[in-house]
């Protein structure tokens, strides 16, 4: 039985024969003997279903970054569905368009916003972990600022589209 055992023990204990990642960095910690990643140090405890315990912040995050990668992605995709009819039928009088040569520039915004998007995706991804260890009002502040910064990015993106096309 585990009676009288210290937590430090039944970490180790857990650990020397199952391959888990570090909640932070995803380490593996087969065999650790401490209390805390050898890699990047994050206290490791032993929970029963914590995995999705908590997870609003962190996804309230995740949300804001993959929405307005999604519509630029789509707006995007519009405009060099746009752009390549525009160029492949140019000169022919019997074709009118509503694309105009500039939607090649609408891909480019868009394109941008949607690289711009991904790398944060991937950062809010990864950094999960390392998110769900701070304090829970600590993660709600980022999630905000996040989704603040990501609806300011999408007004300027939708801003400088709207000025382009006139």
């Amino acid at each position: 039985m585990t009676i009288g055992r210290s937590e430090s023990e039944l970490i180790r204990m857990y650990l020397e024969s199952r391959t888990v990642g570090c909640p932070a960095c995803n380490h593996n910690l087969r065999g650790a003997t401490g209390e805390a990643c050898p890699e990047c140090g994050t206290a490791l405890r032993l929970n029963l279903n914590a995995g999705m315990r908590g997870i609003g912040p962190w996804l309230t995050g995740l949300l804001a970054v993959a929405l307005p990668m999604g519509f630029s992605l789509i707006f995007g995709l519009i405009g060099a569905i746009g752009g390549w009819r525009a160029w492949k039928l140019q000169g022919q009088s019997t074709y009118i368009s509503p694309w105009a040569p500039q939607d090649w520039k609408t891909v480019g915004i868009f394109a941008g916003e949607a690289v711009v998007c991904a790398i944060l995706l991937t950062w809010v991804v990864r950094r999960r972990g390392r998110v769900m260890e701070r304090p829970r009002i600590e993660q709600w502040v980022r999630a905000a600022g996040l989704a603040v910064f990501m609806a300011v990015l999408q007004v300027g993106v939708l801003y400088l589209w709207v000025e382009m096309q006139m």
